[in-house]
């Protein structure tokens, strides 16, 4: 599942790698300031899972909008164009992750506890960093990776360039015979 995420999202594995490491070690930080007794509990995966599943769907989210709304425009993107694929993943991410948190507190019968104002504010809140940080980190390696694409780009185009002009002058002579 995760390799069709990697070719979904046009990611490479030591992108992804870094991003479950960070998950990693944000939950462990948020952890040890939380708690004053240091166990294992501090460093069990199920945090970091849940993160790095939250930034993937960050990144597929912005990833979709872009297709949609963009349409392969060449780079650079105009700060309004960030803006708006940055607005409609947002929304959508804030309404995908309250959505599934009330049938998970549903399913477990804790409505009462999970969809107060305090735990939605917190939650909300918490959700707006994630997206945050993981959008602009996806969106950050998109643009290099665009930008990447289209120096290779340019510098076969100049290679090209370079031959034609070459053949046109070898054969220059040859056209004033004529």
């Amino acid at each position: 599942m995760l390799k069709r995420f990697q070719k979904t999202l046009g990611l490479n594995k030591a992108f992804l790698v870094f991003i479950f490491i960070f998950c990693y070690f944000s939950v462990i930080k948020t952890r040890f300031n939380g708690y004053e007794n240091i166990n294992w509990y501090l460093i069990t995966p199920e945090g970091p899972i849940s993160l790095f599943i939250s930034a993937l769907v960050v990144m597929l989210l912005v990833r979709i909008t872009i297709k949609k709304m963009v349409n392969n425009q060449d780079l650079p993107f105009s700060a309004a164009t960030y803006l708006k694929v940055g607005s409609i993943s947002f929304f959508t991410y804030l309404i995908i992750s309250n959505l599934s948190g009330l049938v998970i507190a549903t399913l477990f019968d804790t409505i009462d506890r999970n969809f107060n104002s305090r735990v939605l504010t917190k939650n909300n809140l918490s959700s707006v960093i994630d997206f945050v940080l993981f959008s602009s980190l996806y969106l950050v390696y998109h643009h290099m990776k665009k930008a990447a694409t289209y120096q290779t780009n340019l510098a076969i185009f100049n290679e090209e360039l370079a031959q034609n002009k070459l053949k046109q002058l070898s054969f220059e002579p040859l056209l004033k015979l004529f």
